[in-house]
Parts: structure tokens; C-alpha cells; sequence
């Protein structure tokens, strides 16, 4: 009887850790090994990624992604790492709605609307800025604010908002030139009357002179810069609803814009709406990903997103639908 007490008690040791594995495990989502455009994707915690209209910054070998962070009980700007861009951990909120300064004719910060956040690395200063669209819930402030941190996951402190060159400001995005120089581009303009590029100061935390404008209604801009053209990706003005992408080019930054059609031949760009183009790094370098979002309005904490590889025929860019694809597909 001893014996088989002794026995007993050793398997029900065992039957117990390998209990406190399973509930363990079963917090952890299982690790993903490509995208599925349009699917629920899990952070590593097992939980929706919520990081709507963001961007990507990739420093000291880890991507970080900035996005809406829309639950009500958290609004803010979410970041989520990873080193493989399949797996992302959520790092938290990088900034709260709440912790904004208060803007005039807006009662509480509660009542603002933080859309389209991206960061940028500022070497001089070892500073990460963010920009964004900041709003009020009817839509009729119209600026971009910026806020700063020393670490890429925040905490961010809030720094300043204004109306960059004095004209309305929504939907909008940043990008860094090989040269250290940093652009806004946004819809600008009353009810985003066009496209206006900027240059950032050499802190990335104002904007100087309107470096060149597009003078047709868009919004949701993505970027890239290959091969001596820079690729403009704009979304028309539909509200929540999907249209047809845009493509534009130039040579400069500060040139004419030359309008090329619809690079994913899909007449509502696949039921999503462009936010950015991801920049691969290592021996993917040179390579980008078409990232967008696919609202799900009212319901906009539960829009998914669309990722697709950029492809190139020359100098002719193309989105193409994949169900589900890996970073394979760039050779």
C-alpha cells in the first residue's frame, strides 16, 4: 500500500503539471508562419491585435507597430514588437487619449479622436516622435499633433497640435528619406480639399515649407521611395466605405506628381483602405509590404487588415491578392 501510495501521489504530480501546462499554453496564441489578409490576427497573448491606420518603425532589429488602439475602455495609440513581423507582442498603450493637453472648444480630452499614428527615430536627439491625426468627434478641428519619447513603446509625452501651414489636417502619414530629412503627408485642406508634403524640421516635431501638393480630394496615404521614384498610394474620399486605390509618382519629393492609375486592379482595393508601406530590412531589404485596414464601420475596433507584397514590373508597382502568403514570395 505504501508502494503504491508513493506511486499514486507521483502520478498525480505529474497529471497536475501537465494540468498548469495546458492553462498556461492555452493563453498563448500559437505562433503564426504567414499572413492571412483579412483574418483575425492574434497578438502573442492570444488577443486581436488592435493597432487600426498605424505604421511601422524598425529599430535596433525589432519592428514596432503604431496604431489606433480603439476599445473604449483604452483609447490610445497601441505598440505591438516583433522580429519576424508574423508574431507581434503587445507592448501597450503608447499614449492615452486622456493624457492629450486640452484644445480649444473641445471640452474633455475624452472627446478627441487619435487616427493614423506613426513614428519616426530622431538620431540627433535619440528621440522617437510620433505624429497624428488629432480630431474631435465632429471632425472640425483638423490638426495633427505630435508627441515624444526616449524608448520606442512610450510612454510618449504630448508636445504640441496646430494645423501644419495653416490649412486642415486629417488623415496623414510620415516618411524618412535615405538622406535624414522627413516629410508629413496628409489630406489637406477644408473637407481635404488635396494632398499636401511637407518637410519636417530637423527635430521632426514641426513642419517647415509645403514641399509639393497634390490638388485632388484623397486620403489615406502610404509611401515609399525605389529606384529614384517615390510611389504615392492614396485612397479617394468615401468615408468608411472602399473605393479604388491611387497611385502617384514623382522624382522629388518637392516635384510635379504624375497620377498612375490603380495598382491592386481591384475596384475597392481588396475592401480596405492604404495606410502604409513597410520597408523589409536584412536580406529582404529593398523589398515593402502594402499595409491597409479593413473597416469595420461602426464597429471599428473590430476592423482587421490587409497585408500584400508590393511586386515590381520595372518600375511599375503592383498589389496582388494572396488568401495567405509568406515573406517567401519575395524570392
Amino acid at each position: 500500500p505504501g508502494l503504491f501510495r508513493l506511486v499514486w501521489y507521483a502520478m498525480r504530480s505529474v497529471a497536475l503539471a501537465f494540468a498548469c501546462l495546458l492553462v498556461v499554453t492555452s493563453t498563448t496564441s500559437a505562433a503564426n508562419t504567414k499572413f492571412t489578409p483579412g483574418a483575425v490576427w492574434l497578438d502573442t497573448s492570444g488577443n486581436p491585435i488592435k493597432a487600426h491606420g498605424g505604421g511601422i518603425l524598425y529599430y535596433d532589429n525589432v519592428y514596432y507597430w503604431y496604431g489606433e488602439h480603439q476599445d473604449p475602455n483604452s483609447l490610445g495609440v497601441g505598440c505591438y514588437s516583433s522580429t519576424d513581423l508574423y508574431n507581434w507582442k503587445n507592448e501597450g498603450i503608447a499614449i492615452y487619449v486622456a493624457n492629450i493637453s486640452q484644445v480649444a472648444n473641445v471640452p474633455c480630452a475624452a472627446s478627441y479622436i487619435i487616427e493614423r499614428p506613426k513614428v519616426l527615430y530622431n538620431e540627433a536627439s535619440e528621440t522617437f516622435v510620433m505624429w497624428m491625426h488629432l480630431d474631435n468627434v465632429q471632425y472640425s478641428l483638423a490638426h495633427t499633433a505630435v508627441a515624444i519619447s526616449k524608448t520606442p513603446i512610450g510612454p510618449f509625452k504630448y508636445v504640441s497640435n496646430f494645423a501644419p501651414n495653416n490649412l486642415e489636417s486629417r488623415d496623414m502619414t510620415v516618411f524618412q528619406d535615405s538622406n535624414g530629412k522627413a516629410y508629413l503627408i496628409r489630406s489637406s485642406g477644408h473637407t481635404n480639399l488635396g494632398i499636401g508634403v511637407s518637410e519636417l524640421t530637423s527635430n521632426y516635431q514641426n513642419v517647415t515649407n509645403m514641399a509639393s501638393y497634390i490638388g485632388q480630394s484623397r486620403e489615406g496615404p502610404a509611401i515609399l521611395h525605389r529606384g529614384g521614384t517615390y510611389y504615392l498610394v492614396l485612397s479617394h474620399c468615401t468615408g468608411w466605405s472602399t473605393n479604388p486605390a491611387d497611385l502617384w509618382t514623382a522624382s522629388s519629393l518637392s516635384g510635379q506628381w504624375t497620377q498612375v492609375g490603380n495598382p491592386t486592379n481591384s475596384p475597392n482595393t481588396f475592401n480596405s483602405q492604404s495606410t502604409f508601406f513597410l520597408p523589409l530590412q536584412g536580406k529582404l531589404a529593398g523589398q515593402y509590404i502594402f499595409m491597409a485596414d479593413r473597416w469595420n464601420y461602426p464597429n471599428l475596433v473590430n476592423a482587421t487588415y490587409i497585408w500584400l507584397p508590393a511586386k515590381w514590373n520595372g518600375n511599375t508597382l503592383s498589389i496582388t491578392w494572396y488568401d495567405s502568403w509568406d515573406l517567401s514570395v519575395f524570392g
